[in-house]
């Protein structure tokens, strides 16, 4: 009745409901930071929770309770005033006169949600985007918040539902799953490409390199000790420049004045060396320090260009036909030694070491030093000329200058220098 209306809405129990109603909503405020409502510098605000009020509604069967869920307060001026947190650390913004008259207005005009089960009122009015039900935000851009702990009986009476709008919240988390994604993409490129440089560093290169050697002994297996030589080389330049970097390292000391100053203190030199040798040999007994070794790929690229340099130093250049004709037949493992021959035309040269007999009974157990260094000048000297030490028996050294396949022009040089 009317009585009991009015003793109820004046009543203490009534003040405490509106007072915590706008509280609620004042704390969650959506017009936080927008146009005319600017949040001082330095102070806390709804804003920053990134969950704004949007509907307010009532679920359930009852009739009577629904006519007192909202405050009815057309007050505008002393809602803000009491509720605004001007004076507070906590700012929580003023409400537009259209929330406040949406929170004064009649049950009977708010709105039937989620197919009329759910009634209440929104705070959004932006008349662009036409926002009235929760239904009318994605899932992942609302959060609903109703009392859980209920009976059947209170569930089908009344029930309170706020639904916040947390789209700023939900650009915030895709903003960071996008970076967080193109993080981990970057990552995952960056380890792939680290990851493949590595590999073709160490591995890939290493083997397309022994098999373009390989290749070139397979066509030749007289270029192995060229691709010796070559390799013998390159080693050799490498360790030229890294003496001449040592040598730099050095900065601007004068050598001269350096040896000159060791000579003088040639004892004390002495005794450094030997009590160096001392400390040497008693940290050689505990293990010294090894050079690390040379990988896999590196040992295995040698050992090629050993063994095709030992097949064609030892072969000849009639052996590398046979090397050669094996290592391109590719349908079995078996060697074949029988390839057919083939006219060749040359010239030879036969020479011996003159008296070989007196310089045996003289140099006995030393003759093997004595002919390998005649082998090695009579060997430089063929090979000087572009001709091909072919075999040594003993004292003797056959000799051949191979004419077949050269012009007629070369074959005349050929023999000339043979």
């Amino acid at each position: 009745n009317a009585s009991a209306e009015a003793a109820y809405l004046s009543s203490k129990e009534r003040s405490i409901y509106v007072n915590d109603f706008y509280s609620f909503i004042f704390y969650h405020n959506p017009y936080c930071g927008q146009d005319g409502y600017v949040v001082p510098d330095g102070s806390s605000s709804p804003e920053d929770s990134l969950a704004e009020a949007f509907f307010l509604g009532l679920g359930g069967d009852a009739t009577g309770p629904p006519d007192y869920f909202l405050p009815n307060n057309n007050d505008k001026d002393a809602v803000n005033a009491k509720f605004n947190g001007a004076d507070w650390y906590f700012y929580q913004c003023n409400l537009s006169t259209t929330a406040i008259n949406t929170l004064s207005q009649s049950w009977n005009r708010s709105t039937a949600c989620l197919q009329n089960t759910l009634q209440g009122v929104t705070l959004q009015n932006d008349p662009l985007e036409k926002l009235e039900c929760p239904e009318d935000l994605r899932y992942q851009e609302r959060s609903v918040v109703y009392p859980t702990h209920l009976s059947t009986s209170e569930w089908n009476e009344t029930f309170f539902m706020f639904v916040f709008d947390i789209r700023t919240s939900s650009k915030f988390e895709a903003f960071l799953n996008t970076t967080q994604t193109l993080f981990i993409c970057f990552l995952l490129g960056f380890g792939a490409m680290t990851f493949s440089r590595d590999a073709n560093a160490l591995v890939l290169t290493p083997i397309e390199r022994m098999i373009t050697k390989l290749n070139r002994i397979r066509n030749n297996p007289l270029e192995a000790m060229a691709i010796g030589d070559e390799e013998h080389h390159k080693e050799q330049v490498n360790a030229n420049r890294k003496n001449r970097n040592a040598i730099k390292t050095a900065g601007d000391h004068d050598l001269k004045s350096l040896i000159a100053k060791r000579a003088k203190e040639g004892n004390m030199h002495m005794k450094m060396r030997n009590w160096w040798r001392k400390i040497s040999h008693l940290f050689r007994k505990r293990g010294s320090r090894q050079a690390p070794e040379p990988m896999e790929t590196v040992v295995l690229e040698k050992t090629i260009i050993k063994i095709g340099s030992l097949l064609a130093l030892g072969l000849g250049e009639a052996g590398a036909e046979v090397i050669g004709q094996n290592m391109k037949g590719g349908d079995n493992t078996a060697l074949n030694a029988m390839i057919p021959g083939r006219r060749v035309e040359a010239i030879f040269g036969f020479c011996d070491i003159r008296s070989f007999t007196d310089a045996t009974e003289v140099l006995q157990d030393q003759v093997m030093v004595f002919v390998n260094r005649i082998a090695g000048v009579v060997h430089s000297c063929v090979n000087d000329f572009f001709g091909s030490p072919n075999k040594n028996v003993g004292d003797a050294f056959l000799l051949v200058w191979r004419l077949s396949g050269h012009p007629a022009s070369k074959q005349e040089r050929l023999a000339d220098m043979a």
